[in-house]
């Protein structure tokens, strides 16, 4: 018996199966599953979440639960099993009357997942739905300088200016429900094709935690099929404390009948990450012009 309980906790076995809920087991299924998951350990993840699901489980319990248990699936490459969870996690949400911010990250990673694996007609209304919460929700995350026409990040207190080297600010979301998030999109107007998304995110999780997020994101937005990229460092900002980053090239991708570059950047500001994409289509941007982008950015400062 004791061999076959170290062999469970040391992750050689499945954890066993909960018959009836428990709160001080369940925390500790979640804090066990979360660590597999911060390994990349996702199956291992997917293995402790489902362990603690019981039938006489309070919903609130439950619908934390599933969407944990959805993030692992999709981080495991289960997007139709991932689906069916976001799903109901949603319904879980609207049952117990959750507020509408609840919502935003189950909606926006159900429409991802639909998304990455091309079903663009069916990611189209729950994608519409997420843009509606967000944008009811601006004010939550969001403070508007009349003076200026920066929008700041309440929790962060990074400002985002209407436009900068060229690129104009379309849209504003964020991921997390505890207001420690943001994104801001920002495009060059045509005829030129490119775009940056700004991710920032507060969080505990380790740097390489983060980086590999980074890559998760480059996957699904372009469909990239090769893991293979350039990978060196750039100078975050200007001055002696400018931080260093981690900046990645990747292949050249076909979409849209275009070719594509996609640049990623990943700096880690103790518990806060500021992930930088930059994508555009071959020769109508200069490469250049990314170091003076990078440096114009409101990068905090480690002590801000």
């Amino acid at each position: 018996m004791f061999k076959k309980l170290l062999s469970s906790v040391f992750g050689t076995e499945p954890p066993p199966q909960a018959e009836t809920f428990d709160e001080a087991r369940w925390e500790e299924a979640i804090r066990t599953g979360r660590a597999f998951f911060d390994k990349d350990k996702h199956s291992r993840a997917i293995q402790w979440y489902s362990a603690c699901l019981t039938d006489d489980m309070p919903d609130i319990r439950r619908q934390e639960t599933l969407y944990l248990l959805a993030v692992a699936n999709l981080h495991d490459g289960r997007h139709e099993e991932a689906e069916r969870l976001f799903s109901e996690v949603v319904r879980l949400t609207e049952a117990l009357g959750g507020q509408q911010f609840e919502l935003v990250s189950t909606l926006n990673l159900w429409a991802k997942s639909l998304e990455a694996r091309g079903e663009a007609a069916a990611a189209e209304p729950i994608r519409q739905r997420h843009r509606a919460v967000t944008a009811a929700l601006a004010d939550y995350m969001w403070e508007t300088d009349d003076a200026t026409g920066d929008v700041i990040h309440r929790a962060i207190g990074i400002r985002f200016p209407a436009s900068f080297r060229g690129y104009q600010r379309t849209g504003l979301s964020f991921e997390r429900n505890d207001g420690t998030s943001g994104i801001v999109y920002y495009e060059v107007p045509s005829p030129h094709r490119s775009n940056a998304t700004i991710k920032l995110q507060v969080s505990d999780l380790r740097p390489e935690v983060g980086l590999a997020g980074l890559a998760d994101e480059a996957v699904w937005w372009l469909g990239v099929t090769d893991a293979s990229y350039q990978q060196g460092h750039f100078v975050a900002g200007n001055g002696p404390d400018a931080p260093t980053g981690i900046r990645r090239l990747w292949p050249i991708i076909e979409k849209d009948g275009a070719s594509w570059v996609l640049e990623t950047f990943f700096v880690p500001f103790g518990q806060l990450h500021i992930r930088f994409f930059v994508t555009h289509v071959v020769g109508e941007f200069d490469p250049d012009d990314i170091r003076t982008l990078l440096a114009e950015f409101d990068w905090p400062r480690a002590d801000g």
